[in-house]
């Protein structure tokens, strides 16, 4: 994994990826990444954008006597490249247009307009088309917000809760071209993107890096993997599905392993989670199955039953879809974090 050469320097070659994706994304309507990389119309806008912002961060980095300079000979490969393990990734502005949320369009898209202002340069043009695309949508959810306070204030019956249906239909959005997206959608994203990062992180691993123990009060990459999809498993299996047996039960998975067969790591010592081993390819052939059997699972269940209540121990209570979306996967992401940092610790770069 390459170090920038200083921080300038990691802020434009982020921006090289969050102008183009973040832009266009909400430009077509809530597209994921991989229509923007794989259409060759919309792929070309974002290479264009991309030499935009390194040609505007060049002049920064000059202005500020920095000898580092952006290439955009191995940068554009790179962010494709990147982007081509995502899946169909939706960014983070997308997320916020989903959930009418302000969308941080000076912050990503204006700001490089006004530096190149700034540096008295000849204003970009793909850099600007992209910010201009997304102004209108940035308006829309600007005014859908306003609309929405004024309508809650002047009219008491606008007070009411709405049914639950009706609360998860506020996170859907059209599209363009496309159908509804809706909360269903959101979850199957973040989980099959969780998946497939996971196995990615762990697929050319050796068993020895599998189960190295770094220094401290942590474990080995097996078991943060084994623990993010036996969570994910019995969470959407056992829990969510009526006690339905989970994948690690149900195909023998324990036994073969020679692992717990109800314990998921929650609660164990630290002696004991330190103490497991693990074998890298009954490990991966486990998590394709937890994530096909996920997938199943959020394909089929019935939009409304996610706002029923479930109790999840040691956490309490919380709505079914906040189950999903914070012990499955904000809790998943979190250990891939785990794995990635021990993998540095290996000398091994992250994989996203």
């Amino acid at each position: 994994m390459a170090v920038a050469p200083n921080l300038r320097h990691a802020r434009w070659e982020k921006l090289c990826w969050n102008v183009p994706f973040n832009g266009l994304s909400v430009a077509g309507g809530g597209i994921g990444t991989q229509t923007i990389a794989t259409g060759a119309e919309l792929r070309a806008i974002a290479e264009a954008a991309m030499r935009d912002v390194i040609t505007v961060g060049n002049a920064d980095l000059a202005a500020l006597a920095s000898t580092a300079r952006l290439d955009a000979a191995e940068i554009i490969p790179r962010m494709f490249a990147l982007t081509e393990t995502m899946g169909d990734y939706r960014t983070s502005m997308v997320i916020d247009y989903v959930l009418g949320r302000e969308l941080e369009v000076e912050a990503i898209l204006g700001n490089p307009v006004r530096r190149a202002r700034e540096l008295g340069l000849k204003p970009p043009p793909w850099l600007r088309s992209t910010r201009s695309y997304v102004t209108p949508a940035a308006s829309a959810v600007a005014s859908s917000r306003s609309s929405r306070r004024t309508c809650s204030l002047a009219h008491t019956g606008c007070l009411r809760k709405p049914s639950p249906a009706r609360r998860l239909r506020t996170l859907a959005f059209v599209p363009r071209g496309g159908q509804p997206m809706d909360i269903r959608d959101l979850l199957i994203d973040g989980t099959q993107q969780m998946n497939e990062w996971l196995d990615g992180a762990i697929k050319d691993l050796p068993d020895d890096q599998v189960n190295w123990l770094p220094p401290g009060k942590t474990v080995n990459i097996g078991f943060n993997a084994w623990h993010i999809l036996r969570t994910q498993d019995n969470i959407t299996n056992f829990v969510l599905q009526d006690r339905k047996p989970p994948v690690w039960v149900s195909d023998g998975y324990a036994d073969r392993m020679g692992l717990p067969k109800v314990d998921q790591g929650t609660g164990m010592s630290l002696e004991d989670a330190r103490a497991m081993k693990f074998n890298l390819a009954d490990l991966r052939e486990y998590g394709a199955k937890v994530s096909a059997s996920t997938l199943e699972f959020l394909k089929n269940v019935p939009l409304d039953t996610l706002n029923e209540i479930q109790m999840v121990r040691p956490l309490g209570e919380m709505p079914r879809w906040k189950v999903l979306r914070q012990v499955v996967m904000t809790h998943g992401f979190m250990h891939l974090g785990e794995i990635n940092g021990t993998k540095g610790q290996l000398g091994i770069g992250f994989f996203i």
